[in-house]
């Protein structure tokens, strides 16, 4: 017999139907704390950065400080200044570095080195005291920070560095003697204040290094005084008395010719002894010594030799008639400004290969004169300079000439001589 399923007992139980409900799954990272976590590793990684090259930049300052105080304290570099100038320029990545310090004029700072084919400033260029970034150092004795612009309103040549700058003092002991002005093109990155800090110590140390050397060469100079007075001696007991006696027998020679007959080189010969007594007198004068260092000859020779680096030749420097009658005070301020900025002006704009200035104390009068065998000043010459000459001359009655030759320029600065009445 066939059965019948009825589906009770042999029926399989199914699985239970899945019902629908919300999916679970692992909670996702906290996105906050992680970005919080890459910006600190961010920071970290720029500060390490940042430390990094302070470090780098503090190393080379230091390497520098090193290698030119040990240069200046070997004294063999003439020029200190300047080596630290190009060191400083170097190493703070400038475009331009003035060296700027106290020499004398009340009102100004006189250029003593620059540094960097954009520097306006050649040495022996005037930096007024007002409203100057370097005066006002000077005056305070504390380092600036200075951002984009010019430099100086109506201050000159300093309204031509309109790029970031800084500037510190030069300190000697408690009291300022010089600054540095270092200065970027502008538009170039500004100077930081670690930048600020590294010049100030690398200043402050060559400051010590120039008194240490300029303290072993004052020991030096008494025996240097000494053989430098020997020399002269020498040169006046018998070099010039033996020209003066060619002279005289050249000159004996020459009125036992009939009239019109002396020979042209017979003639020369006269003026080449003469010339060749003038420069020896000039050198004489220039070896004995100078107690104080205080006359007019004395001055004019030291601004001379500060100076002469700007020229491809030293210039040529003589002096004639009684020098001496110009005393220390403000003739002598006047004939030195008269002699550095005739000097500075050929450096600037001649570029002439021989150079002569002369000084003289003839017929009441006291006279300037810078010749140069240069191509003169282009276009019309700069007035700034050249007023400041003409002005000094109207103020003591006298007259101021400028004469352009080809090649050359001849300038004339000529004052009478204060009486003993104005004297006193």
């Amino acid at each position: 017999m066939v059965g019948i399923d009825t589906g009770r007992g042999s029926r399989r139980k199914q699985p239970p139907a899945h019902r629908a409900g919300p999916i679970r799954s692992e909670s996702p990272p906290d996105t906050a704390s992680h970005r919080e976590q890459s910006l600190a590793l961010t920071a970290l990684r720029v500060e390490h950065e940042r430390q990094t090259l302070l470090a780098e930049r503090r190393d080379r300052w230091s390497d520098a400080a090193i290698a030119t105080t040990s240069t200046l304290l070997r004294g063999i570099e003439t020029r200190p200044l300047l080596v630290l100038a190009s060191a400083v320029r170097a190493v703070a990545g400038a475009d331009t570095v003035t060296v700027v310090r106290a020499l004398g004029d009340p009102a100004a700072l006189i250029v003593v080195a620059a540094t960097g084919t954009t520097n306006p400033f050649v040495a022996g260029d005037a930096v007024p005291l007002t409203d100057t970034p370097s005066g006002g150092v000077f005056r305070g004795g504390h380092p600036r920070l200075l951002p984009q612009g010019p430099l100086g309103q109506g201050a000159g040549i300093l309204e031509e560095l309109r790029g970031p700058a800084m500037t510190v003092p030069m300190q000697s002991a408690d009291r300022v003697v010089g600054a540095f002005l270092v200065t970027r093109t502008h538009g170039r990155p500004a100077f930081e204040e670690s930048d600020l800090e590294q010049l100030a110590l690398f200043v402050d140390h060559a400051t010590v290094a120039i008194e240490l050397a300029e303290a072993r060469i004052g020991r030096e100079r008494g025996a240097l005084l000494e053989e430098r007075a020997r020399i002269a001696r020498d040169l006046h007991d018998t070099a010039i008395q033996q020209l003066y006696a060619a002279g005289l027998e050249l000159r004996a020679t020459a009125a036992g010719l009939a009239a019109g007959s002396v020979p042209d080189g017979l003639t020369r010969a006269l003026h080449l002894v003469d010339g060749a007594i003038g420069q020896i007198r000039t050198v004489v004068l220039a070896l004995s010594p100078d107690p104080d260092g205080a006359s007019l000859r004395a001055r004019v020779l030291e601004m001379v030799r500060g100076v002469e680096h700007s020229f491809g030749a030293p210039p040529r420097v003589g002096f004639d008639g009684p020098i001496e009658l110009v005393e220390p005070g403000p003739l002598a301020e006047d004939v030195l400004a008269v002699v550095r900025e005739s000097l500075t002006n050929v450096a600037k704009h001649a570029s002439a290969h021989h150079v002569t200035a002369a000084i003289r104390v003839i017929d009441g009068s006291v006279e300037v004169e810078v010749w140069d065998d240069g191509v003169g000043m282009p276009g019309r010459p700069p007035r700034s300079g050249l007023d400041n000459l003409a002005e000094r001359a109207r103020a003591r009655e006298g007259d101021f000439s400028i004469t352009f030759d080809c090649p050359g320029t001849a300038v004339v600065w000529r004052v009478p001589l204060p009486t003993r009445a104005e004297l006193t």
